[in-house]
């Protein structure tokens, strides 16, 4: 066996450093919001059920199944007391799919920081994963979508006549509508995790005012920073055009908000764009009450409308007139297809493809066209 020089020493100490630095550093697994909150609710979950000894097993040797079937009995608890356990700030257990995200990340943290696998079969873990995404999955809230009909009936004037906090809650709904926004990107907490944050948040020095050009008139554009994507380094452009005046005209409330509701301009960088008083952002559950205020005085039935009911309410709107899912995902800033859960079927959209599925312009399918062909379905 040779004799490991000390450059090779150096070499080996300089690519483990940069590796951990990768795995755990600022942009690293360990500095995941996800990962964050895993570590939390371990360490809680530590205390309350393993007080004493070591909360998991490192494998002596591959294939060592007492120390890897007692690793994956302790991922287990971990995920059941996450279904049992209030959190102190919600009050409720968190959720099935964000327990089993949790145990995911914590169990993905732990292998890289051992560099083993501390269950690598995990076969029972995997199944009790699989019946909570299930779970999760069909347990879905129902959530009705406030829609641009309802703005109006809601606010037959628009927004005249509100003033003060009133307009400023009126317009957050009317702008989460317009924007295809969640609830989050525009309404948030006064302390902890959600409060307002000027970097990352909507100021009113994220506003500006401008003539589209070619056949658009006047519009506003608002600089939003997507919520659920952490690695989005700078705010997007939204963009809305002057309308009728009415209650889901966007342009309108955010003219009346800045006429009515002033700010001083050194101090825009640091105002939510939706406020209650001073500094204060519009809070979660003030933004949730006047969705539900305007269900009522739209003529529907509140229990159904949530904070999340404008964004849906908003891509129902969208596919309604036709857009196509490349552009709703666009405007409501989605990675992913989910964009169709948020987008509900209508009566004009049923009718239409009845009226489709009745045309006379029909075409053979392949089986007919081609003897002995069948398509796998």
């Amino acid at each position: 066996m040779g004799i490991v020089s000390a450059e090779s020493r150096r070499v080996n100490e300089l690519l483990a450093t940069r590796i951990h630095r990768r795995l755990f550093g600022a942009d690293g697994l360990g500095a995941s919001s996800k990962v964050k909150a895993a570590l939390k609710w371990l360490r809680l979950f530590k205390k309350t059920v393993v007080p004493t000894g070591e909360l998991f097993q490192i494998p002596r040797w591959d294939g060592d199944v007492a120390a890897t079937a007692a690793n994956e009995w302790r991922f287990m608890q971990f995920l059941e007391f996450l279904a049992l356990t209030p959190s102190r700030r919600l009050g409720k257990p968190v959720s099935g799919a964000t327990g089993a995200a949790y145990v995911m990340a914590a169990h993905d943290y732990f292998c890289d920081l051992l560099g083993t696998e501390l269950c690598p079969r995990r076969r029972r873990l995997r199944k009790i994963l699989r019946s909570i995404r299930r779970e999760a999955k069909s347990q879905r809230r129902a959530r009705r979508g406030l829609r641009g009909s309802h703005l109006r009936r809601a606010y037959p004037q628009g927004p005249q006549g509100l003033v003060g906090a009133a307009l400023n809650r009126a317009a957050a709904v009317v702008f989460a509508w317009g924007a295809v926004a969640r609830m989050g990107e525009v309404a948030h907490e006064s302390r902890g995790k959600l409060r307002f944050q000027p970097d990352l948040h909507v100021t009113r020095k994220d506003v500006s005012w401008h003539k589209a050009k070619g056949k658009f008139g006047r519009a506003v554009t608002v600089w939003l920073r997507p919520l659920k994507k952490k690695k989005a380094a700078a705010k997007v452009p939204v963009m809305f055009e002057e309308g009728d005046g009415g209650g889901d005209d966007v342009y309108a409330f955010l003219k009346a908000l800045f006429r009515h509701d002033c700010h001083r301009e050194a101090e825009a960088g640091c105002t939510p764009m939706f406020r209650e008083r001073g500094r204060q952002a519009v809070h979660p559950k003030d933004f949730t009450a006047e969705v539900k205020q305007a269900a009522v005085r739209a003529g529907q039935d509140s229990s159904l409308f949530k904070g999340h009911s404008p964004r849906i309410g908003a891509a129902t709107d969208l596919v309604d007139r036709g857009a196509s899912m490349l552009m709703l995902q666009a405007r409501g800033r989605w990675d992913s297809d989910v964009a169709a859960i948020y987008a509900r079927m209508t009566e004009g959209g049923q009718l239409q493809l009845s009226r489709l599925m009745q045309s006379k312009h029909r075409t053979r399918d392949l089986e007919e066209v081609f003897t002995g062909f069948v398509q796998a379905a």
